[in-house]
């Protein structure tokens, strides 16, 4: 946990948004649905938009396939729910 929360995070190159961006495709991609909500979270906290990850769950599913990408539609739409109500 220490080493890719804390280090791996931390370095340079990218800003969190982007980090959110990559963590979120690569869980997208990969079917990683249990870890998914926490970066869907952190990645609304880092200033991303819903319709910024819809975005980015749309160009995964071009390369990854639809079916973790409808997953991961699903829980965005429950995560954006649960913040607005």
């Amino acid at each position: 946990m220490e080493v890719a929360y804390g280090e791996v995070y931390s370095r340079p190159g990218l800003s969190l948004r982007e980090r959110q961006i990559t963590s979120v495709a690569a869980l997208v991609a990969t079917g990683r649905s249990s870890q998914l909500p926490i970066h869907l979270r952190s990645s609304l906290k880092a200033g991303l938009t819903p319709e910024e990850l819809q975005e980015v769950i749309i160009q995964t599913a071009t390369i990854a396939g639809f079916p973790p990408a409808m997953n991961a539609w699903s829980t965005l739409k429950t995560i954006v729910a649960e913040t607005e109500g």
